[in-house]
């Protein structure tokens, strides 16, 4: 009787050791669920961001009078925005990059336009 009783016992104190170790472990889990979802929904804002920025830049291109916009490839990478394409001038050079500079929300914009 005292065996089955101390076998009962080892196997309830097994049981809760058990379970304290798989609590920490769903513990452990959990946070670096969070810690990877947390950084996800970093990523993915600045990719949104991003986006809104290209779009941004591109659409005052489009719309400003002395530029010819239609080849100017814009992307956008960490609020860096990058021309690439081709425009007339030296002159529209100039105003792609000044408008692209004055677009709320970019830091910097890397010239890759080609003049012909």
């Amino acid at each position: 009787m005292k065996f089955l009783i101390s076998l009962a016992l080892m196997s309830f104190l097994f049981t809760l050791s058990s379970q304290a170790s798989l609590k920490e472990t769903l513990k452990q889990d959990f946070e670096k669920v969070a810690e990877k979802t947390t950084e996800f929904g970093r990523r993915t804002g600045r990719q949104a961001n991003d986006a809104s920025l290209t779009s941004q830049v591109k659409s005052r291109l489009l719309s400003d009078n002395r530029i010819k916009a239609a080849d100017i490839n814009v992307d956008t990478k960490n609020k860096v925005v990058y021309l690439k394409g081709t425009v007339p001038s030296q002159e529209q050079r100039k105003i792609a990059r000044s408008i692209a500079r004055s677009t709320k929300g970019v830091v910097k914009v890397i010239d890759l336009l080609r003049i012909g």
